[in-house]
């Protein structure tokens, strides 16, 4: 092999060596509740939901990155573990984390477009907001609904989630969100889906 082939080779090796390798851990701490929480009764069927039913506090999570800095506000996508206070995460896109489920990335995306607004200051409709996820997350039943399906839930909530689930599609002139899940990497905790804002394109001087 000549040495520009063999120098070649080496950069494209290292290159996938390098992508191979997994993302460095952040650690995340939880602050409590970023806008106030509801009282919810989670159902699963036929797999129950760490017992059924299961009692929950629904609202939008305050974290911390003590690694790279700053507070966020997260929504939990695993209800069948609990939230650990610290812990370590990495970030990935909706569509890796869903890697099968395209339907699902698409529809919290949605959610967080038309409804994520509405959520700050008001912990009904935070608990509303993490009631649609959930039931995002879990419905497998093709359609939406807490009151039926084999997911359910009952709370002073549940009507305020399902009035955001049953606008999923509705017009709106809000900014775009893109999904991405803070994935637990060494301890059984809930992961994390967290919105971001479509970035604008970028212009260019000419």
């Amino acid at each position: 092999m000549n040495a520009k082939l063999k120098s070649t080779a080496m950069a494209v090796a290292l290159a996938g060596w390098f992508a191979a390798q997994p993302a460095a851990a952040d650690t995340l701490t939880f602050g409590g509740f970023a806008n106030g929480s509801v009282a919810a009764t989670l159902y699963n069927t036929p797999s129950p939901v760490g017992g059924n039913p299961t009692a929950v506090s629904a609202g939008g999570f305050s974290m911390t990155n003590t690694t790279a800095g700053g507070t966020f506000q997260a929504w939990c996508v695993d209800i069948f573990s609990w939230l650990a206070s610290s812990t370590n995460y990495t970030q990935v896109s909706g569509a890796s984390f869903y890697p099968t489920s395209p339907t699902k990335v698409a529809d919290l995306e949605k959610l967080a477009t038309r409804y994520l607004p509405s959520v700050t200051g008001n912990a009904t409709n935070s608990g509303a907001f993490q009631l649609a996820v959930w039931e995002i997350v879990n419905e497998t039943s093709g359609v939406y609904s807490l009151s039926s399906g084999n997911f359910y839930a009952t709370s002073a909530a549940s009507a305020t989630a399902n009035s955001m689930l049953s606008g999923l599609n509705s017009a709106t002139t809000n900014t775009a969100q893109v999904l991405s899940v803070w994935k637990e990497t060494n301890y059984p905790t809930q992961d994390l889906a967290v919105f971001a804002p479509v970035p604008e394109p970028q212009t260019y001087a000419m």
